[in-house]
């Protein structure tokens, strides 16, 4: 695979998040500056300190963004690592087609097929570590801290959470579908519904978790 379209994969997640984490900043910026300016309790030349800081927020906000930012990347890589060393050999194999699951249960009739075949003798470990049940509850442990990020950081609405949290879910699975949006010349990992089925329910239980926390957190003030 040639060298140039191999780091435009591997960095085109990092790159969109890296403008992502500046716009924020931005953002967060300008809103602490907005407080200043309409804070009346400071002298002006506090007022005019603050509107000037680049950055007026607190260490603790900063580190929750940059922990955020880093959990995007590494769950964004996840989606399209490994890329293939040779894609010519893949794209032009007699046998190849886009990976596609539009079966949303699926995954749970293989599981049923596994429990049918080891009614008798399975185990919890086995079940665990069978490949069709450990790509169900992964997805769902991917997606939890998305959740949590998002509620906890941003406050939004619940509605608008999810909705922004599904966007993020609906664009890496786009992104396996179309080959990191055209940059490879096929796609070589599956989009399947099932997965945007179990990502929702991970992010889901992510924005019930912050919702818990941030409801106890008040309860105890």
């Amino acid at each position: 695979m040639p060298t140039l379209q191999f780091i435009s994969l591997v960095l085109f997640y990092p790159l969109i998040i890296t403008l992502l984490a500046l716009w924020c900043a931005r953002r967060e910026a300008k809103k602490a500056r907005d407080r200043a300016l309409h804070d009346h309790t400071l002298w002006p030349s506090e007022r005019f300190a603050q509107t000037q800081r680049f950055f007026a927020v607190t260490s603790t906000r900063v580190t929750g963004l940059t922990l955020f930012y880093f959990y995007l990347t590494a769950a964004s890589l996840l989606t399209i690592l490994p890329v293939p060393v040779d894609f010519a050999a893949l794209c032009n194999a007699p046998n190849y087609r886009a990976h596609i699951e539009l079966d949303a249960f699926l995954a749970f009739d293989r599981v049923g097929v596994y429990f049918a075949r080891h009614s008798d003798n399975w185990t919890v470990w086995g079940a665990l570590t069978y490949d069709q049940i450990q790509q169900l509850y992964l997805n769902v442990f991917l997606t939890i801290p998305l959740g949590l990020f998002l509620r906890a950081l941003f406050n939004q609405s619940l509605t608008r959470t999810f909705l922004i949290g599904s966007g993020i879910i609906l664009f890496w699975e786009l992104s396996q579908l179309t080959g990191v949006w055209w940059l490879a010349p096929c796609s070589w990992r599956t989009f399947s519904t099932n997965d945007l089925i179990m990502n929702g329910t991970g992010m889901l239980l992510g924005i019930l978790l912050a919702l818990a926390g941030q409801t106890l957190a008040c309860k105890r003030k």
